[in-house]
């Protein structure tokens, strides 16, 4: 990984975050956890790829990311990110939530209550 300046990271290959992703579920599967949901910008952008200079300036809009055991991968972010996502992530399993609030809860609630057991 060459870094380009404090904030622009190099983008890594699919194969890295593939072994980025099998390295966290070979842990959860070791530790009996069916998933986790990241919710802090480095470990985002660790195992989704996702790089934007704004999400985290808004305390207001969620940005989880919610990572099975088994399963398919599913983001929880605000629409504005939506073209970011598209760019920067392999992950294509998404959900967009509008502002934090009940139904973005929901959202998240939902995601992880569909992490197979």
């Amino acid at each position: 990984m060459k870094t380009v300046n404090r904030r622009e990271v190099a983008k890594f290959t699919a194969g890295e975050f593939e072994r980025r992703v099998e390295r966290a579920r070979r842990l959860m599967t070791e530790e009996k956890l069916d998933g986790i949901m990241v919710t802090s910008e480095p470990n985002l952008e660790y195992l989704s790829g996702f790089v934007t200079q704004f999400a985290w300036a808004s305390p207001t809009r969620p940005w989880y990311f919610v990572l099975p055991r088994v399963g398919a991968a599913v983001a929880i972010i605000p629409e504005i990110g939506e073209t970011n996502w598209r760019a920067t992530s392999w992950c294509k399993s998404r959900r967009w939530a509008r502002r934090r609030s009940k139904r973005s809860i929901a959202q998240s609630a939902t995601s992880a209550q569909s992490i197979p057991r």
